[in-house]
């Protein structure tokens, strides 16, 4: 991963940057139906990252702007071109940061980022021939978030908030009779599969952390929180003809049912340093209050006069039915998350 990073001081406090990295990124995939195999192995894409910063810095207080601008492409070097075709691959990151200390031990955090990512690729058979097709890929994502630190009775609190959102857009196109000649009824009756998905998820965190500030070698810590989630995702799938439009053999549309949940998110933490010792013990919990869920829901099919033009297809609204079901009614409140990390430091 070579990389590049120049610094200047435009002014006292106003520091400038641009560097340019390149690294190397492994793509693995396994697909198989039948005999037919597909594999993509020791494939790595090349990932050509433009780098700008700028900030403004004073005795109490920052202010940094970071863009990082990934162009990503097939490694020219790997020997299995053949299988994949990438049209276009870009992520894009874009960050306002900064802080200001109050008397007092006060101190604000804040920080907005926004992440997007765009792509386009065909997975190519023996022939060369695309059978997948990844038309458009798109995953926006924002976030902002405050911290407020205090110091109050030999205590620090941080008063944390943080919201996020997600918009994220899939198409892709399988044309079956690439894949394998087995599939004879699929290519008699749907040649071409188009699938679509979108989806937004919003979430808001508000939490509360406390820690005690007078011990040396042990540092617990205990955060308080609760977690508002929004979501409309929707599964689109229908079936082409050979020249790409819809038929009337399958069409089916989904919609989440799940629209929201409230939920408390209790963690607890240590963190231990004694010679040459480092212990970090953390756990979580996240404990779900109310599920939302949304007045219409199901599936929409449109199925062929014909009986026998009909094909069977697993009841996705009815796996996520269930699912429902044992979130709302079961006795699953969220699973516990448990970390543990022990270092011992070498001597020099």
């Amino acid at each position: 991963s070579p990389s590049l990073l120049l610094s200047t001081n435009l002014l006292p406090g106003l520091v400038f940057s641009l560097g340019k990295s390149i690294k190397k990124i492994p793509i693995q995939l396994s697909l198989s139906y039948s005999d037919f195999l597909y594999s993509l192995n020791n494939i790595y894409t090349v990932h050509v990252i433009d780098q700008y910063r700028i900030s403004l810095r004073g005795e109490n207080y920052r202010t940094e702007i970071t863009i990082d601008d990934d162009d990503w492409k097939i490694s020219p070097s790997d020997s299995s071109l053949s299988k994949i075709d990438l049209v276009y691959g870009n992520n894009k990151t874009i960050s306002l940061s900064g802080y200001l200390s109050l008397s007092n031990n006060q101190k604000i955090n804040w920080s907005h980022t926004t992440m997007n990512s765009y792509s386009k690729l065909k997975l190519l058979n023996n022939s060369n021939h695309p059978f997948f097709k990844v038309n458009k890929y798109t995953n926006d994502n924002y976030v902002y978030s405050l911290d407020y630190l205090f110091n109050k009775s030999n205590y620090k609190f941080n008063v944390i908030y943080i919201k996020k959102k997600m918009d994220l857009y899939i198409s892709n196109r399988t044309i079956v009779p690439r894949i394998d000649a087995n599939l004879t009824p699929f290519i008699i009756l749907m040649p071409i599969i188009n699938n679509t998905s979108n989806g937004e998820l919003e979430q808001e965190i508000f939490a509360i952390k406390l820690n005690p500030i007078k011990l040396v070698y042990l540092t617990p810590y205990i955060q308080f929180g609760f977690i508002r989630d929004k979501y409309n995702i929707a599964f689109e799938t229908q079936s082409l003809n050979l020249f790409g439009f819809p038929t009337s053999i399958y069409s089916d549309k989904i919609n989440l049912n799940i629209i929201g949940k409230d939920a408390l998110d209790l963690q607890f933490g240590v963190y231990i340093i004694r010679n040459k010792w480092s212990i970090n013990a953390t756990f979580s919990q996240h404990v779900p209050l109310f599920i939302y869920k949304s007045s219409k829901s199901g599936s929409e099919e449109q199925i062929p006069e014909d009986p026998e033009d009909y094909i069977e297809y697993p009841d996705l609204q009815s796996i996520l039915g269930n699912i429902e079901e044992n979130i709302i009614y079961g006795n699953n409140y969220g699973g516990g998350e448990f970390n543990l990390s022990i270092i011992r430091y070498l001597d020099q």
